[in-house]
């Protein structure tokens, strides 16, 4: 329409004088959103240095309690889930009527996703993944329908929060739960116990139980192939774009390639050693907080390090360890651990550009809530009617547009790409 620049050429004539630029974002990034017909690129995607996203948590105080080990395959999993519900006595005395051996919430997708990830084949090919995959709870992957009959079991043998599905996005109810010591594990963000400072998961189970009570990460659900596989975000975060207004785009883009420069985006991201942030003895970072004009609107300063998003300080080790000093009260250990599990065996996202599936278009809320909804009901049906209600709802999901998407996905992918299964 207009307003937007084409960066194309203004790329191409200033590549020389953006080494810092490249450097960070790599061919990768820089030609992320390139149309694969006209060479057009209304817009370049700033790096994702971080690609943590989903973890397992179970209660280690329960497993000390219960003289277990950290479950490592479905099977152990499940026998914990168990133990919890036949010791709620032992482990939540005169409550034990309160016990919760796994929480989820409505948004199962989410909320299951290492279960649902590990009972997709390790084999599944870039051209099903792209075809299948649009959906952002990978509903429509092979063999996911087993990994739902596994809760729904579950569901009709108690273990898993009865109400589950009767709470919207941001009620506190299930997060309190956890809070009181009710909940034995769950799967959620990457660090959702830690977060929040004193009003944390982590923070408020230590004050209601005690100090030795804690979530910590674990990894019990591998594939078919021993994996313990993750579907990571690809490396893309925030779209950076020119408005047609801009009258010295190489001039932004020798901005964009100051803030990319490593000395300069790490002190945007720390600043001033004694005054934004101290160094440990180990070699970490830790940030302060701030008043005044050296005041850090936003974390890291992501509003200023535009061309990424996510600490990196060029040493791995130092990394976590400087991430883990976010967390304050909090044993970095637990945060370690969490760090290391969410991406172990990941399988990071590739750039399918096939540029635009019209049949997506409107269509993301609606089929949406049909996911959801399917997902809901399957898990609460009685064993005997699992079935039907799964098969009835994902056939509706399909007649809602969700076969649209997959005929238009895969005719684009063979335009582009042929007989090719994998891409480089």
């Amino acid at each position: 329409m207009g307003g937007v620049l084409d960066l194309a050429p203004y790329l191409e004539e200033a590549k020389d004088i953006l080494p810092d630029l490249w450097d960070l974002l790599t061919d990768t990034n820089i030609y992320w959103n390139q149309d694969p017909k006209t060479g057009t690129i209304w817009a370049l995607e700033a790096r994702l240095a971080v690609l943590n996203r989903i973890n397992t948590f179970v209660r280690e105080d329960w497993l000390k309690k219960l003289n277990m080990e950290a479950p490592t395959n479905l099977q152990e999993f499940e026998n914990m889930l168990k133990a919890f519900r036949d010791n709620a006595s032992l482990l939540l005395g005169d409550q034990a009527d309160k016990m919760i051996p796994f929480a989820i919430s409505f948004d199962v997708g989410w909320r299951a996703d290492h279960l649902t990830t590990s009972f997709v084949p390790n084999d599944i090919t870039d051209k099903d993944l792209f075809i299948y995959g649009f959906d952002d709870r990978k509903f429509l992957l092979p063999n996911y329908k087993e990994a739902i009959r596994v809760l729904n079991k579950w569901y009709n043998e108690g273990l898993i929060w009865k109400d589950f599905s009767l709470y919207p996005a941001g009620d506190p109810t299930e997060d309190n739960l956890m809070k009181t010591g009710y909940v034995g594990a769950f799967i959620h963000n990457w660090d959702y116990p830690y977060r929040n400072g004193e009003d944390s998961i982590h923070a408020n189970l230590q004050r209601m139980v005690g100090p030795d009570a804690a979530y910590v990460a674990i990894e019990p659900f591998p594939n078919d192939a021993g994996v313990y596989r993750k579907f990571l975000s690809p490396p893309i975060d925030r779209k950076i774009f020119f408005p047609a207004t801009n009258k010295e785009p190489i001039a932004s883009l020798l901005y964009l390639n100051w803030i990319s420069k490593f000395e300069n985006r790490l002190f945007l991201q720390f600043g001033e050693e004694g005054v934004t942030h101290e160094k440990l003895p180990d070699g970490s970072y830790k940030s302060l907080a701030v008043t005044g004009e050296k005041i850090m609107n936003s974390p890291n300063n992501i509003d200023y390090t535009i061309t990424v998003n996510g600490i990196d300080l060029g040493d791995p080790d130092l990394t976590v360890k400087s991430i883990a000093n976010g967390y304050a009260g909090v044993d970095k250990r637990y945060i370690e651990i969490a760090h290391r599990i969410t991406t172990n065996e990941g399988r990071i996202g590739k750039n399918v550009n096939v540029g635009e599936i019209k049949a997506e278009n409107g269509m993301g809320q609606a089929l949406k809530e049909k996911r959801d909804t399917v997902l809901n009901k399957a898990i609460v049906a009685p064993v005997s009617e699992f079935d039907k209600v799964y098969d009835s709802g994902f056939e509706d999901y399909l007649r809602s547009g969700g076969q649209a998407i997959i005929d238009e996905r895969k005719a684009k992918w063979e335009e582009f790409y042929g007989d090719k299964t994998m891409l480089d």
